[in-house]
């Protein structure tokens, strides 16, 4: 049975294409095609990758839920022995397994993995997306932002393509499809369309586009701002708390409140792509990859810009401090109501 085995790169799009995969197995199943069930309450297939950390070295998200190392390699054993089961008993001609965890791992791990899925699958088709450094490094502050206060200063954040995918090449014999998740490249602007398009054309029609599962969605710049102020405040917990949570969601619902989108301040994604011209060199030559919202980047000795070492989202967004107040204040007012409901304003 032919795999297709989706490898990330994280924050490409990767849960809305495991939720709505997973969501329309049964779609996918009449037009052949198998998307395996994951550990519970989860839409990835990270988990198959446990066995090969050290139990006293688990990837952080593989001990989510797991009480230990020891517990995360026995889950991801039991993981894994389920997909076969589920292989065997299927007449579909092709299998999906994704995980944004698969894109970074150690070549000795990514052998094993190698070794681990062609003692079912042949032949074994690799996808990949990726992203340009400075939306990469503005969806990860994002991710961070809602679980901590701190975040990588861009001096000391680096993209790794050109060293985790020729890992990849080696591993499944150059069997390697890499696209660039940008809204201007993906088929229709959407990360399934684009993903059944370029690897899947059997399943576009079991997938219809009011059926995508939109997940992750990101909030305005203002918003990250006061996330990381109010973590701040209260001592930055290295978390997603139920209280976070909910104040992420009351700030997606201040609809009369500045929405600016987040995006780093052009000095800075300016060197950003100085930064990483070797790596963006190697994509455009080894896979074709341009990406439509780089400048030309400026002169390589030119001196670092102001926040360069910072870690203050409101100094390295291009968003306005008065709108991070007005957002601050707003949230304020709508917390208050839901304390006191019955309480009017200025009373």
């Amino acid at each position: 049975m032919r795999l297709l085995l989706h490898i990330g790169m994280p924050k490409t799009g990767t849960s809305t294409l495991q939720r709505t995969l997973l969501a329309h197995r049964r779609r996918l199943s009449r037009v052949g095609v198998l998307y395996p069930r994951p550990a519970r309450r989860e839409a990835n297939h990270n988990r198959i990758v446990a066995p090969f950390f050290e139990a006293d070295d688990m990837h952080r998200a593989l001990l989510h839920g797991r009480p230990n190392g020891a517990s995360a390699q026995k889950l991801g054993t039991h993981v894994w022995n389920d997909i076969r089961r589920e292989v065997a008993g299927s007449d579909a001609s092709t299998t999906i397994l994704s995980g944004e965890l698969f894109y970074g791992l150690r070549e000795d791990r990514l052998r094993r993995l190698a070794a681990l899925l062609r003692e079912v699958f042949d032949p074994i088709d690799v996808v990949c997306y990726v992203r340009e450094p400075a939306a990469y490094y503005v969806s990860l502050a994002q991710q961070l932002v809602r679980g901590t206060a701190r975040i990588t200063p861009p001096a000391r954040f680096r993209m790794r393509t050109s060293r985790c995918l020729p890992r990849f090449h080696a591993a499944f014999d150059d069997r390697v499809t890499v696209r660039a998740f940008e809204p201007t490249a993906l088929v229709d602007g959407d990360i399934v369309t684009d993903f059944v398009t370029a690897v899947l054309p059997e399943a576009r029609a079991a997938l219809p586009r009011q059926q995508r599962i939109r997940a992750n969605e990101s909030i305005s710049a203002e918003a990250m701002c006061v996330l990381q102020q109010r973590r701040l405040a209260a001592g930055g917990p290295d978390r997603l708390t139920r209280r976070a949570a909910r104040t992420v969601e009351r700030l997606r619902g201040l609809t009369d409140a500045p929405r600016t989108p987040p995006r780093l301040r052009p000095d800075l994604e300016a060197a950003l792509v100085r930064r990483h011209a070797a790596e963006l060199a190697w994509l455009r030559e080894h896979h074709g990859i341009e990406f439509s919202t780089i400048a030309e980047p400026a002169a390589a000795d030119e001196p670092p810009p102001a926040g360069w070492e910072t870690e203050d989202l409101r100094r390295l967004l291009d968003v306005d401090p008065a709108a991070v107040e007005t957002v601050a204040a707003a949230l304020g007012r709508r917390e208050r109501r839901r304390r006191w409901p019955g309480r009017r304003q200025g009373s």
